[in-house]
């Protein structure tokens, strides 16, 4: 990292990169070309600090001509720093950063980063620096703060399988590392015992996620960027190959230093230096990952089935102004508003593949793969090439794979709901409830990466697509082999709005697009809230192999016998689809975004917290156990902290009208 980040700053120690901005300052200013800010010079001050006495004093002048603002990410690092390497510092900065410290401990004192369901990497970030910042300063309110967050995720891991913001590929491991740093540096005996039980959980999420042959994760993610979705690293994946060494392929050192960065996600999309920098913030902390739950990430027998309950905050996104005392408020008929609400997430992994859904939306479903599934193209997994992954996103007018202006992040504009049976799986998409205006095309999207090859043979129905380029006015099977991989989707009656064809197969910045379309018209238009609510979608998803099929033509003959039902009965939509004596069901509510049934051979899903193949709920930490401490005393605490109306999750456009 130092000898990359020679290029980043200048010798007094301003950062090139930034254009001496602040990140805000530079959203404002449209200049955000390369995410590189207080939080990357953090962590390169860090590496600097571990190097030679000239790299030490790079490293502190660095940390001066930093403008440090209310960032938890850079003052999780900034403690580390203060407790890793602080004789290294002059005394100028250490007082600096110390006084940072304790302005933060202060500052990120909201009701909003406890874990409430929404943005769980955020609490706990601020759960270490509450719990070792208050230490370090001595400060017993914020150690109190951080003991009462833990008993906060305690409480909620109790009754639920996985945490709110469950199985992300990049935000996973961003509370991997905060609770791994809160359960070795915590001196309070209660504090370090919950942080490492609830870093067993976090540890448990993500092994029994991970798919070992395929060596990434299988969904459903509830928070994903573009290059998680592709199946491209992420955060998480280079925190377990940490933890794990080169059993976790692909890791992450060729890929952000070595020959193979030049052609990486990263460096297309600008961000190369910020992944050398979030990299080097993360590998400065030992992880220490149960032999158990190790076993359990590398080697399992399929097939392999993992279901488990969740729940998250409320949600609002769309069009909000800022108000002078901090509020958040949305403007009424250009926001959505997601109610707090559980969900129930289900994966099921086979060899060469693995499919996941979770039966609702991650908050408002922006980042959320709800459905996502992932196969090795070769038997043996070596690089990115060998596999591939679909996801799926509800996309409006000219949004495309790679040509949002969102960091690279291709933003869903949906409600989704699934039910899954095993390798196959019901969805259901419709259009968020807000005003869309100047629409010509509504469409639910099957994305796949074709950068480094194409899908082997896409059909629909019986006619094999020369080029894998095609259309259809009418619905049919559509079957993709590719490798050993088959898989078969199937439109649920799109609402007509206004369109030319059904059904489109077509290659968009290098990704092969199935679209399932609203609309598509040449003409824009407006969509009121009302009409926008009764707006739907979806698809059913087979996933097999060619072992076991022969052919995409015998899966199709199979296929043809499968009896499905899409009905409005007065405000709710119920799907049924039966093949082979399985029956999935879907009784939603999209309006209100609710779910009456979701079941499968007419039993409910989501009766248990967690299952886990080859796990025994006895050990797992915490679930089960009833109310944390003897009392409900940090409830009240955290109840009593400050909070920002408008703020428990918030997501959109800031407007100044």
């Amino acid at each position: 990292m130092r000898d990359a980040a020679r290029d980043y700053f200048d010798e007094s120690g301003v950062c090139l990169l930034s254009e001496g901005l602040t990140e805000g300052e530079a959203r404002l200013a449209g200049r955000l070309n390369c995410q590189f800010f207080l939080r990357e010079i953090v962590h390169c001050a860090m590496a600097y600090l571990h190097g030679n006495p000239d790299d030490v004093a790079m490293g502190n002048r660095i940390l001066d001509q930093a403008r440090l603002s209310s960032c938890d990410f850079s003052t999780t690092c900034l403690i580390k720093t203060v407790l890793s390497v602080g004789p290294r510092l002059t005394a100028k900065t250490r007082k600096k950063l110390r006084n940072h410290i304790a302005g933060q401990l202060t500052e990120i004192r909201k009701q909003h980063n406890s874990f409430v369901g929404c943005n769980d990497n955020f609490p706990a970030m601020a759960t270490f620096i509450f719990s070792v910042g208050g230490e370090l300063l001595n400060n017993r309110q914020a150690m109190q703060d951080g003991l009462d967050n833990l008993h906060s995720l305690a409480d909620q891991l109790g009754r639920r399988g996985f945490m709110g913001e469950y199985n992300s590929p990049t935000y996973s491991g961003v509370t991997l590392h905060a609770l791994s740093e809160t359960a070795s540096r915590v001196k309070h005996p209660q504090a370090r015992r919950l942080a490492k039980e609830l870093t067993h959980r976090v540890w448990l999420d993500v092994a029994s996620h991970w798919h070992p042959g395929i060596s990434f994760h299988a969904g459903p993610f509830s928070r994903a960027y573009h290059a998680n979705s592709t199946a491209w690293d992420g955060l998480t994946s280079t925190v377990m190959w940490l933890a794990l060494g080169d059993d976790i392929i692909c890791g992450p050192l060729d890929r952000v230093f070595g020959p193979n960065a030049a052609d990486s996600l990263e460096t297309r999309s600008g961000n190369l230096p910020f992944a050398q920098a979030v990299f080097t913030g993360y590998a400065g902390t030992t992880y220490r990952i149960p032999d158990a739950i190790g076993e359990l990430a590398l080697r399992k027998r399929y097939p392999f089935r993992v279901t488990g309950t969740t729940e998250c905050g409320t949600f609002h996104d769309g069009d909000f102004k800022l108000q002078a005392n901090g509020a958040y408020v949305h403007i009424p008929g250009r926001s959505v508003d997601y109610g707090a609400d559980a969900s129930t997430t289900t994966t099921f992994m086979q060899p060469d593949y693995a499919l996941g859904t979770v039966t609702k939306t991650f908050l408002g479903g922006g980042q959320c793969d709800a459905c996502f599934a992932i196969w090795r193209r070769r038997h043996r997994v070596k690089q990115w090439s060998d596999v591939r992954s679909l996801f799926t996103r509800y996309l409006i007018n000219d949004a495309r794979p790679e040509n949002d202006d969102n960091r690279g992040l291709l933003m869903h504009r949906g409600l989704t709901f699934t039910v899954q049976d095993d390798a196959r799986a019901l969805v259901l998409m419709h259009p968020a409830g807000t005003q869309r205006q100047q629409v010509h095309t509504l469409r639910l999207a099957l994305v796949m990466q074709e950068r480094t090859s194409p899908v082997d043979e896409i059909w629909f129905g019986d006619r094999r697509l020369p080029g894998h380029d095609g259309e259809s006015a009418t619905p049919d099977w559509v079957i993709l082999r590719d490798g050993p991989v088959l898989v078969a989707l199937y439109p649920l009656a799109p609402t007509d709005t206004g369109r030319k064809v059904l059904m489109r197969s077509g290659q968009e910045n290098g990704y092969r697009v199935i679209s399932f379309y609203n609309r598509q018209a040449d003409e824009p238009r407006d969509y009121g809230i009302e009409e926008s609510q009764v707006i739907q979608n979806g698809f059913v998803c087979e996933i097999s192999t060619v072992r076991r099929e022969g052919s995409a033509r015998a899966f199709l003959r199979k296929l043809r016998q499968a009896e499905m039902v899409d009905s409005t009965i007065l405000e709710s939509r119920r799907v049924a689809y039966r093949r082979g004596g399985r029956e999935m069901l879907l009784w939603i509510d999209p309006a209100r975004q609710s779910i009456k049934a979701a079941a499968v051979n007419n039993r409910a899903v989501g009766g248990e917290p967690l299952k886990i193949d080859g796990v025994n709920l006895r050990d797992v930490p915490l679930l089960g156990r009833g109310p944390a401490g003897t009392s409900l005393d940090w409830l009240t605490r955290i109840a009593s902290r400050p909070g920002i109306p408008g703020l428990e999750g918030v997501g959109g456009r800031r407007v100044e009208e």
